[in-house]
């Protein structure tokens, strides 16, 4: 080979990146890709669950002047540096590299995807042992439809909401009570099936757990008929810290509560005082209105009429927004429960007919006192009336009303 042809080949040889660096990147990018959306995981294959070296090394600004981003002016013996380099996978390194779509995805943008993934693993891997969680997700069928969350919306709302990490029992990613394969129907048979996968999970796997001290918290994400998460909300009681999360419907109709905003209060009142001490009945007035006269137990004089309601806004889908209109809400429910156990006594009968959010409906059952609080009838809604579905906080609690 010529002198001309050694110098040539020598100055198209691209430098090395260090072995320092290459252990670096991989421990700061948790061995994930780091473009924006991806965070596959470079060591393994999916197919085969094989452990595998997938990771490829992108620079932000390329080695040589003639490459994507070249001809930025920081010096060439810098490019190697681990701040002008991205763990990616193969794909992600093929757009990265090619140079017809460099206007798509300048330096710029690309160190922000650096620096969003680095920081994300940073602070998910600074998170100590008691900050974990285990998921618990509930979900049915609603108005024929089936309604779920995925296992990546809950991760990320239980890190962004309450600084948590998802604790997996027995290799599973979480806990779930899938309602989903019952014929939507208000057939005794329907309530009775609900009530036992209920039942199921929780003494099978829920309950073991807090026993054995495997779970510390849970994180509910739940999305189901109003009476069975009532009934899911007393069965699993107080055993263990609960954070309840919301489907929300505003514009962002994620998961995280929202954190600014005028907390919403809420009040109760009382529509009419009944002839039959032991006969209450409670409107939660929250999501929406209930109507009164879609109420069938108001043409009886013997029941006392309670209302609940938010204070100085109208009934809607958005009225629990953040976790401090939750709280107020308990407080006022708590407030409520209290107020019938000492103007009604415990052997009152609570006839509730609810039109809540889902986390509402897990507070209403999980508040109950057992032998305290009154026993409960729980009610829903059927076009244009309420009837009545399930029966909690009695002896026996495996009762269910035709």
């Amino acid at each position: 080979m010529n002198t001309i042809s050694k110098t040539k080949l020598a100055a198209n040889k691209r430098a090395p990146i260090s072995e320092r660096t290459i252990t670096l990147l991989n421990a700061q990018s948790a061995c994930r890709c780091q473009f924006r959306g991806c965070n596959a995981d470079l060591s393994k294959d999916v197919l085969t669950n094989r452990k595998v070296n997938l990771a490829h090394i992108a620079h932000i600004v390329a080695a040589k002047h003639d490459g994507p981003r070249g001809n930025d002016p920081m010096p060439v013996e810098d490019r190697n540096h681990i701040s002008n380099l991205m763990l990616v996978c193969m794909v992600h390194h093929k757009i990265i590299d090619d140079k017809s779509q460099e206007a798509d995805f300048p330096k710029e943008l690309l160190l922000d995807y650096k620096k969003e993934h680095e920081n994300r693993i940073a602070a998910l891997t600074s998170i100590s042992a008691e900050r974990q969680t285990v998921v618990l997700r509930m979900f049915g069928r609603i108005r024929g439809n089936i309604v779920n969350v995925s296992g990546n919306e809950v991760s990320k709302t239980v890190f962004e909401s309450e600084g948590r990490y998802p604790f997996y029992l027995q290799g599973t990613d979480q806990i779930e009570i899938d309602l989903s394969s019952l014929p939507e129907n208000d057939e005794h048979a329907y309530w009775q099936s609900a009530k036992a996968m209920i039942n199921d999970v929780l003494h099978r796997q829920v309950f073991p757990g807090i026993e054995k001290g495997r779970i510390k918290h849970l994180s509910v994400f739940s999305l189901s008929r109003i009476s069975l998460l009532a009934f899911f909300g007393y069965e699993l009681g107080d055993k263990v810290p609960v954070d309840l999360y919301q489907k929300h419907r505003d514009a962002n109709e994620g998961w995280n509560w929202q954190t600014s905003g005028q907390p919403v209060e809420f009040i109760c009142t009382t529509l009419r005082n009944g002839s039959d001490k032991k006969k209450v009945a409670l409107l939660l007035s929250v999501s929406g209105k209930v109507p009164e006269n879609e109420v069938p137990l108001m043409p009886d004089e013997g029941y006392t009429v309670y209302e609940m309601l938010p204070v100085d806004v109208q009934p809607g889908r958005t009225v629990i927004s953040t976790k401090a209109d939750l709280l107020n809400f308990r407080n006022t429910y708590q407030a409520f429960l209290r107020q019938v156990e000492r103007v009604h006594g415990s052997s009152a009968e609570l006839y509730l007919f609810p039109a809540v959010p889902a986390p509402v409906a897990v507070i209403c059952g999980r508040e109950l006192l057992r032998g305290v609080s009154p026993v409960v009838t729980l009610h829903e809604k059927n076009t244009d009336t309420y009837y009545p579905t399930i029966k909690i906080n009695q002896y026996d609690t495996e009762r269910i009303l035709n």
